[in-house]
């Protein structure tokens, strides 16, 4: 449903329109607190956070924004019981030397927003994945 939320149509019409102009780097961060251990998403074989949350911050780049990934490295906090990433980053670059970073921690508390480092000021998305989620993380009345 995130991807079909207002904000994003708008921040991609600011790229179309050349509003945002050439950025430097963006930085997405996705994160919430997974605090049961028979959760699918503690299993390697069956989930991890870069495979659940990353996906988010990799529709951003890609889909979004429309950056021409070259180059892609990835390290973070892996489980020790379950092997499964719990707080990965990925760094990105595009063809056009620009870099992103992905965020993915289902190890810490809720955070979710994006930003767009340009040579003169940033645009902040916050709330960008759980729209009806505050940043203070308490829920938004519809």
């Amino acid at each position: 449903m995130y991807q079909f939320h207002s904000q994003y149509k708008r921040v991609k019409e600011l790229f179309e329109s050349d509003f945002i102009g050439n950025h430097h780097h963006i930085k997405v961060h996705f994160s919430w607190l997974l605090n049961d251990p028979n959760n699918i998403r503690l299993h390697q074989e069956l989930g991890g956070a870069m495979w659940d949350i990353g996906c988010y911050g990799a529709f951003i780049h890609l889909l979004n924004i429309g950056m021409k990934l070259v180059k892609v490295s990835m390290s973070g906090k892996i489980h020790p019981e379950y092997t499964a990433d719990t707080t990965p980053t990925c760094i990105l670059m595009d063809d056009e030397y620009r870099t992103g970073e992905v965020f993915a921690s289902n190890g810490s508390s809720l955070y979710n927003r994006y930003e767009i480092i340009r040579p003169k000021e940033s645009i902040f998305v916050d709330s960008s994945f759980r729209s009806n989620v505050s940043t203070d993380g308490s829920e938004k009345s519809s």
